[in-house]
Order: C-alpha cells, then sequence, then structure tokens
C-alpha cells in the first residue's frame, strides 16, 4: 500500500514538472504572437533592412579599400620596375682599383649585380611581347575590315594591302557568318534524331484560303477592274512592306548592318507590319539561324530538303528539333533591349490587322472611291501575298539557279529575278559571303532600292554606320573562290 502511494506521489510529481515545463513556452507564444502583429512585422522588417544596408556599406567600404590596395601595390610595382631598369647605366662604371668607396658605391655589390641582370632578363620577353601586341593590335587597326568616320556618322571603305589581309581574317569579324565546324557537327548530329514532319493542317488551311483570294484579286487586276490609283497604291504598300522586311527586318535588326535613328526605326516597324512575315525578332531569330547553319537542319528554310519547302513549305510544318535547340543558342538581347521591337511584339496582332488589312483596303474606298471588294481583293490579299512570295525567293530560287561570283562553294546564288520583285535581295551569293555590308551587292540603287533608301536616311542624318566591304577583298575573294563570272566595278575617271 505505502509503495503505491508513494509510486502515485511520483506520478503526480512529474506531471506537475512537466505542466510547468509547457507553461514555461506560454509567454514565449504570446510574445510570438505579438511579433506577428503588423507593427511588429514592420519594425523586425525595418531593423533586417538597416542591418542589410550595413553589411552592404561594410562589405563596399572593404572593395573598395582592396582596390586602393591593388592600386597602390602597381603603382609600387612599377616604381620598382622602373628604378631597377635604370640601374644598368651605373653599373657600366668601371670596378676596378675603386677601393672601399667603390665597393660600397651605388650597384658595385656583386649580389646586387646580379640581382638586377635577373630582374632584367626576366623583363626582356615581357617587354617584347608588349611591343609585339602593339604592333599586332595596330596592324589590326590597319587592316581593319570596317572604319567609322566619326564627323559624318558614316562608315567609309578603309585602304587595305592585299597582301597583309586574307579572306578569312575578315570573314571572322563580320557578324552572322556561318561557322563550318559547327555546321559538319549538325549535319552527324542530326541523323541521329528521331525526326518526322508533322503538318500543321493551321497554316495549310490559312495560306489555302489566302491563295484564293489572291487569284481573286489578281483576276480583277488582270481584267483592269480596278481604277489606276489603286494600281499606284497597290505598288507603293508593295514598296513599304518590302522596306521594312528588307531596310528593318534583314539589313537593320538582323544583321545589324547599320544603325538607324528613332525615327527611321518607327517607320520600318510600321513598314514591317504592313507585310505581316512575323514580328521583327521573332524574324531576325529564324534568319540568324539560317546564315549561322545555312543548310543544315538548324537552317529553319532548309534548300537540301527540296525547294518547296525552302519556299514555303517550311511554314507548313513543324520546325526541326535542331531549330529549336539551336536558335535558343543565339544571342537576341540587342534585339530585346530595343523598345521598338518590343513595342511591337506586344500589340503585333492589332498592328497587322490595321496595317496589312484595314488600311490597305479602307484608303482607296475613301480617297477615291474604290470598290471595298476591289480594295480587300487587290490591295490587301493580292499585294501581301506578292510580298510574301518575294520575300520567301529569296530563301529559294536565290539558293537555286544562278551564278556564283564570289565563292562556289555554297548554295546562294546570284538572281536578278528575286533582285528586282524583293527590291534589292537578290545577289544572294555576295550577301552569304559578306553577310553584314548593309548593301548585300555591288549593284546600284536601280536594282538595290533598299541601299537608296539606306543612303538617302544617310544623307539627312537619320542612319549612321554603315558597313560596308572594301573593293580590294571583294575582288580577291572573288579571284580566289569564285566561279569565274566576277565583273569588278569600273571606277570612273576623274
Amino acid at each position: 500500500m505505502e509503495g503505491q502511494i508513494k509510486r502515485h506521489s511520483e506520478t503526480r510529481r512529474s506531471i506537475r514538472t512537466g505542466r510547468e515545463r509547457e507553461e514555461r513556452p506560454v509567454s514565449s507564444m504570446v510574445d510570438m504572437t505579438a511579433m506577428n502583429s503588423p507593427l511588429m512585422r514592420r519594425i523586425e522588417r525595418k531593423r533586417r533592412d538597416d542591418e542589410e544596408k550595413v553589411i552592404f556599406r561594410r562589405e563596399d567600404e572593404e572593395k573598395k579599400r582592396r582596390e586602393e590596395g591593388r592600386q597602390h601595390r602597381i603603382q609600387r610595382s612599377s616604381h620598382v620596375h622602373a628604378s631597377k631598369m635604370k640601374q644598368p647605366t651605373q653599373m657600366r662604371i668601371p670596378r676596378r682599383n675603386m677601393g672601399e668607396e667603390g665597393k660600397n658605391g651605388v650597384g658595385t655589390s656583386r649580389p646586387e649585380r646580379n640581382e638586377v641582370h635577373g630582374t632584367i632578363r626576366n623583363e626582356v620577353p615581357r617587354l617584347l611581347e608588349r611591343v609585339d601586341k602593339k604592333e599586332k593590335d595596330a596592324q589590326e587597326r590597319r587592316t581593319s575590315l570596317f572604319s567609322t568616320n566619326r564627323y559624318h556618322e558614316m562608315t567609309v571603305r578603309t585602304k587595305m594591302a592585299p597582301a597583309e589581309v586574307s579572306v578569312k581574317k575578315i570573314d571572322e569579324k563580320q557578324f552572322l557568318t556561318a561557322e563550318e565546324s559547327e555546321i559538319s557537327r549538325l549535319d552527324e548530329e542530326a541523323k541521329k534524331i528521331p525526326y518526322k514532319t508533322k503538318v500543321v493542317w493551321k497554316n495549310v488551311a490559312l495560306f489555302t484560303a489566302l491563295h484564293f483570294g489572291a487569284l481573286l484579286g489578281l483576276y480583277q487586276l488582270l481584267t483592269f477592274q480596278p481604277k489606276w490609283q489603286s494600281y499606284v497604291w497597290t505598288f507603293v504598300l508593295h514598296v513599304i512592306g518590302g522596306l521594312g522586311i528588307t531596310a528593318g527586318a534583314h539589313r537593320l535588326w538582323a544583321h545589324r548592318a547599320y544603325k538607324a535613328r528613332l525615327p527611321v526605326r518607327i517607320f520600318l516597324m510600321f513598314a514591317n507590319c504592313v507585310a505581316l512575315q512575323n514580328d521583327i525578332i521573332e524574324w531576325c531569330r529564324d534568319h540568324r539561324c539560317h546564315h549561322k547553319w545555312t543548310d543544315t537542319h538548324a537552317d529553319p528554310h532548309n534548300t537540301k530538303r527540296g525547294f518547296f519547302f525552302s519556299h514555303m513549305g517550311w511554314l507548313l510544318v513543324r520546325k526541326h528539333p535542331q531549330v529549336k535547340s539551336q536558335g535558343t543558342k543565339l544571342d537576341l538581347s540587342d534585339l530585346y533591349a530595343d523598345p521598338v521591337c518590343m513595342w511591337q511584339r506586344h500589340n503585333y496582332v492589332p498592328l497587322v490587322f490595321v496595317f496589312c488589312f484595314l488600311l490597305p483596303a479602307a484608303i482607296p474606298v475613301y480617297l477615291w472611291g474604290e470598290s471595298a471588294f476591289i480594295a480587300f481583293y487587290v490591295c490587301s490579299l493580292l499585294r501581301y501575298t506578292f510580298t510574301l512570295h518575294a520575300t520567301w525567293c529569296v530563301n529559294s530560287v536565290a539558293h537555286w539557279i544562278g551564278a556564283k561570283p564570289y565563292d562556289i562553294t555554297i548554295s546562294p546564288v546570284q538572281s536578278l529575278t528575286t533582285t528586282v520583285i524583293a527590291i534589292g535581295e537578290g545577289f544572294h551569293n555576295y550577301h552569304h559571303v559578306f553577310p553584314q555590308d548593309y548593301r548585300t551587292s555591288e549593284s546600284n540603287w536601280k536594282l538595290n532600292w533598299t541601299k537608296g533608301f539606306i543612303d538617302i536616311c544617310a544623307a539627312v542624318g537619320l542612319v549612321y554606320d554603315r558597313k560596308e566591304v572594301a573593293d580590294e577583298v571583294i575582288s580577291r575573294q572573288a579571284a580566289t573562290h569564285g566561279d569565274g563570272h566576277y565583273e569588278p566595278k569600273k571606277v570612273k575617271s576623274h
């Protein structure tokens, strides 16, 4: 009985002790509840912010001290090297029969003399390396492919010695130059990728309806149903939309062949909406893939997959996996940093509805009383379809039949027909050899309307930094790699 009472008392004591232990955190729990109030949270947040500011300030001061110490060490080392380099002139004084004074004089100790000689032997290779680097930099500046005239804000050709500059060196400096080593690697990887062509039937239906409407507009055009103003308006719209692609998306944004002021960029952005060929960033991504990995499966319109595929078939099927994977490796930061490109991308659907279809049909109706039926099918659908095929010919016809005066080993050719309908984009062999030349060919404004537009804008100060390949480089490239059809430009005699 006494044992049971003892055990019972011990149990009650342990229970009471446990309760006391459980009761102790109650105050802390109350404190935590108070801490969760909005006022206490703001106080705590402010305290943490103050601590972080102190920590950041200390880190900045520490970085500043380290930088000052590093600069101080650099200055000290430079003074030490300068003083050591001056010592050999003192060591040339004869040391024989100089007595104790000569032994204790400056530079007379043999260990010191050996130390200085060792320092000089270590410094000579570094100095020679610096001299070689400076000479190399100077030679690269002299033989630079592009040089900018800061006073006229335009790019002029630099005189170059043919023996000093090779085509390969110039080729490496250009933006979007084809990477031959990576092309061969992609060809090998493509064989291991299980890919099956998948048709996008929505695109097939849309393009079928578009071409049906264009055929109806073509019938109206050939039977002279529109008014003469509508003929002129259709042609003007084709040129404006073409400039949005050639001068805008292609030469300005995709190749960075020149720079333009804000008014020109805005005009080319709206002109690009007239052409309706995807927004500028999307268009430039596909085109940069085309130039860097030409005729591989990473090329969106790979010519090895057939003429129809490179012309328009690539828009009717799913992209090859290599197009997607390689496209993610491209640097598009310059496009995303341009507010004009970003604004178009965010408002692309309403923009193309207004500028590609609505305004082209509404202006003839309200200004010269054209039939809405004719205005829509001729000025909107037929004109839009023709602009599409003119651009597509650059990917197909300009890779098919024609001369290769600049490089016989690549697929692009010189196509006069494409040049005419695409306002200067058809001389494609030149363009793939010199992708960053703003002219894209050696032809004048009569065949290259895009070049004429850019030159006019440059004359009034709206375009600058036009990149252009020197005539000597072009001639040497054609002589060593062309098919023999190159005709040098005739220089006018003064």
